[in-house]
């Protein structure tokens, strides 16, 4: 057995590395069991394979409807002395207004997968849970990002975490325009101080429109190449994959306005309910008034992601959770598993 000052800066590489993939193989085995890795496609497309627009607010409603549910379920408010009563909880419009924002931009960012090979949409249900995840502390945190993959030109935003990224690449492929370009010049103003210098010495200044800095120098950046290419008598190559697949999804995303709308109507909510001042003016989320609701389902939406889809894979017959010979099967496998690591691990000592 060697002492701990032996181990080499490779080896702990290694031993992190391989941690991190057998969590991932276990959230696999995990979500296999819940059904959240079975495919959206079936539900948002049709016979021919075709994104289906009818079909997409079919599942978006079944979704809304078992939110309703499992939010019922995390409010309930026992009475003290009789404890099958409880209050009613139901989510009103405005709250399921985001969530339909929310769902939606999922199942299109998912259906479409344009990330494909760069660790993008799995096209599975748990898409809506890497989704629902919130990477930013605030609308500022992922200003930052933003300024910085429009300033690079990044294209596809991969220095954006989580739906993000993936909705601004959209932004950009179906208007033509840098994410940075909808932020007001009230916010640009207010966020410019936490901009890394690096930014900042991009910029040059306080007034300096970030879009429109990184619209010119893609601009001169694709007139140069054009150049270089006439010069050398090259022409852009037609059968570029990643051209290629940009091209047909701008030809094939239909509703693309209705996206658009969506996902900025999305971020407006969340980030209205993470702004410090916002969260001084209602600090009592529990107050079930509708703006507390509103608060509530703003911060609790992974859970509430989370609860929907449980519901939804057992009404759908996706999920292993009430299916007796499933569940339990698969529990004795990770025991015997767990059994057989153990005897290796012995022989490994002998």
């Amino acid at each position: 057995m060697k002492s701990v000052e032996q181990f080499t800066q490779k080896e702990i590489e290694m031993m992190e590395f391989r941690e991190k993939l057998f969590l991932e193989q276990v959230e696999q085995y995990r979500a296999a069991v819940t059904g959240e890795q079975e495919s959206i496609l079936p539900f948002v497309r049709d016979e021919n394979g075709v994104y289906s627009e009818e079909k997409a607010w079919n599942l978006m409603e079944e979704l809304i409807k078992c939110s309703e549910v499992y939010f019922q379920y995390m409010n309930q408010r026992r009475d003290s002395e009789k404890e099958e009563e409880f209050f009613n909880f139901w989510l009103n419009e405005t709250s399921k207004e985001f969530l339909r924002d929310f769902f939606y931009c999922v199942i299109r960012i998912s259906e479409t997968n344009a990330w494909r090979n760069k660790q993008g949409a799995t096209q599975t249900f748990q898409d809506f849970i890497t989704f629902s995840k919130q990477e930013y502390a605030d609308e500022c945190e992922l200003y930052k990002d933003e300024v910085f993959a429009d300033i690079m030109r990044t294209g596809d935003y991969h220095f954006v975490k989580g739906i993000f990224g993936r909705a601004d690449f959209l932004v950009r492929l179906l208007s033509e325009e840098f994410i940075t370009g909808h932020y007001s010049e009230e916010k640009r103003k207010r966020y410019y101080p936490y901009l890394s210098e690096f930014l900042k010495g991009e910029l040059g200044s306080e007034e300096a429109v970030p879009h429109e800095f990184a619209k010119a120098l893609s601009e001169a950046e694709e007139e140069a190449i054009e150049m270089v290419m006439e010069q050398d008598g090259k022409k852009p190559d037609p059968e570029n994959p990643v051209l290629k697949e940009q091209k047909l999804i701008k030809e094939n995303f239909v509703q693309k306005e209705e996206f658009l709308k969506r996902y900025f109507n999305f971020r407006k909510e969340l980030f209205w309910w993470l702004d410090e001042e916002t969260q001084m003016n209602y600090t009592d989320i529990f107050i079930m008034d509708d703006e507390g609701e509103r608060e509530q389902v703003v911060l609790s939406l992974e859970k509430i992601v989370r609860g929907a889809l449980r519901l939804f894979a057992e009404i759908n017959q996706l999920s292993c959770l009430q299916n007796d010979d499933a569940f339990f099967t698969a529990g004795a496998f990770l025991r015997q598993q767990s059994k057989e690591i153990k005897r290796l691990k012995k022989l490994e000592k002998r």
